[in-house]
């Protein structure tokens, strides 16, 4: 018997719950675990659309600085610093957001329940 439920039990001895059975636990704790297994599925599913969201944008504007570089070559530091911004998005992008490789994890973490 876990601590959580020990002290549920002993929380409803004292406060004299006489419909208190193991069994209104159980499915207490199962309910939880349910909830927090949908609720991962579907936390890992909107960040991994949040990630290709992302990486279709930084795609789209990498190839935009790169045509920009190619048609207009007389503004050549304009895209350079384009270019740089880009990548400093991307880097910083591992930092502020969840990583493809946590998101496995996730699931393995998920497949427990």
């Amino acid at each position: 018997m876990s601590n959580k439920w020990l002290l549920k039990y002993c929380l409803y001895a004292f406060l004299g719950f006489k419909s208190f059975s193991m069994s209104k636990i159980i499915w207490e704790e199962l309910c939880g675990i349910v909830f927090h297994n949908f609720y991962l599925v579907e936390f890992v599913d909107r960040k991994r659309k949040l990630l290709t969201v992302i990486d279709v944008f930084a795609l789209i504007f990498i190839l935009t600085g790169i045509l920009g570089w190619y048609k207009f070559p007389h503004l050549g530091l304009f895209w350079v610093v384009f270019l740089i911004c880009i990548q400093l998005v991307n880097y910083f992008r591992a930092k502020f957001f969840i990583s493809k490789e946590e998101l496995v994890i996730l699931d393995i973490v998920r497949s427990y329940y």
